[in-house]
């Protein structure tokens, strides 16, 4: 029986799309089962009497109707076909509307799997930039803005010149991955930013053992000496532990250059929980420091073979 909805059928949409799809074939129930709250969710807000033929032009497109589309595809074919139509129309309206969907869908799981791949090889530097940037202000308030800003610098230059991110559904999901990327990605156990200096260095040269290091602390944190002293294969390093609240400056690293002459290391290295001036940053470049923070000490001898000779130090070469 075809009764015409009230003037704002929206309220009844819920309990309609529900009930038409569970009495739909078995096949539709199938792919109907996963998908029927999403449905009904969106046809209550989105659908009248009228609109199924927008459903119809924009399931390629829209990503919400897109998701809705399989559990109403019953529902759809009942009401623009009539009970005693003949069956094969029903199956060719139903065809027009599961084509396109099964086509959307696996189009994008290509492209998301194409944005996978070029955001999982910057894990680790993703998750140093958010600890760097993600903040907690007065109040126990996130100050993520610096944070959200480097995501989309990232999707711009990394991901955006190989994957066209112009439909807001499909970068919104890109935003997530990089979130999810970046707070998922293996850390060094045992920091809290609480912790005192010493304990600080301690963490750095536990870090630097468990990758193969001999690494010990010096004596004391005098920030003018040597905090930790590792020794692995060919490489002699030297590191300055820099336990701060705001950017690393020039300071840290004219130390780092300092101590590596005073130990005859052959690379240095400032670590910290922070970020990095820009000054700090080109005076390492130009003398060869590693500016880590200690999430990067598991790559820390790669670090140090990827330096240029020319910066490098030769043990028992003169300062």
């Amino acid at each position: 029986m075809n009764e015409r909805p009230e003037q704002n059928p929206k309220p009844r949409l819920q309990a309609v799309v529900v009930a038409r799809v569970m009495s739909a074939s078995a096949a539709a129930r199938r792919r109907a089962v996963m998908m029927s709250q999403e449905g009904a969710r969106f046809a209550q807000r989105h659908l009248t009497e009228d609109n199924f033929d927008l459903v119809v032009r924009t399931v390629v497109t829209h990503r919400e109707i897109a998701l809705a589309a399989t559990a109403l595809c019953g529902w759809i074919v009942e009401s623009i076909w009539p009970a005693n139509a003949p069956g094969a129309m029903a199956v060719i309206t139903s065809s027009l509307i599961a084509i396109p969907v099964s086509i959307y869908f696996r189009v994008e799981a290509g492209i998301r799997a194409k944005i996978t791949e070029l955001v999982m090889p910057h894990q680790r530097e993703l998750s140093v930039k958010r600890q760097q940037l993600y903040r907690k202000g007065s109040f126990g308030l996130v100050e993520d803005k610096a944070w959200r800003k480097e995501v989309e610098r990232f999707l711009d230059f990394i991901v955006a010149p190989r994957v066209n991110l112009k439909m807001e559904s499909r970068r919104e999901w890109a935003r997530a991955l990089v979130n999810h990327v970046a707070m998922t990605a293996p850390v060094v156990e045992g920091f809290h930013p609480g912790m005192a200096p010493v304990e600080y260095e301690n963490l750095v040269a536990r870090a630097l053992r468990a990758h193969g290091w001999s690494a010990d602390t010096t004596k004391g944190s005098g920030d003018q000496g040597v905090d930790v002293l590792a020794h692995k294969g060919r490489f002699r390093l030297v590191v300055q532990c820099k336990l701060y609240s705001n950017s690393v400056g020039n300071a840290a690293v004219q130390e780092a250059i300092s101590a590596r002459e005073w130990e005859n290391a052959t690379h240095a290295a400032v670590v910290t929980n922070a970020a990095y001036t820009k000054a700090a940053k080109a005076l390492a470049h130009k003398a060869g420091v590693l500016l880590l923070h200690h999430d990067e000490l598991p790559v820390a001898e790669a670090r140090c073979g990827s330096l240029p000779a020319h910066v490098v130090r030769r043990p028992g070469a003169a300062a």
